[in-house]
């Protein structure tokens, strides 16, 4: 048999909705951005991964209009 070294890479692609208060749309994107890096963070088990990095990108930001 012959050694192969292999690496993969898995890039993973969710979206899950928040509700934050903010000044406007700016200071909301960077509110959930924060939470979601702490969120991934606490809750995976990677320890068998190099880190390469995560890509966090706004799909929308909708202001309430209903108060």
């Amino acid at each position: 048999m012959t050694k192969y070294f292999v690496k993969l890479e898995v890039a993973t692609y969710s979206d899950k909705n928040y509700e934050v208060e903010a000044t406007n749309e700016l200071q909301a994107g960077k509110i959930v951005k924060s939470i979601a890096k702490r969120e991934l963070a606490h809750n995976q088990d990677l320890s068998d991964w190099e880190f390469g990095g995560v890509d966090y990108n706004i799909i929308y930001v909708e202001e309430d209009t209903n108060d």
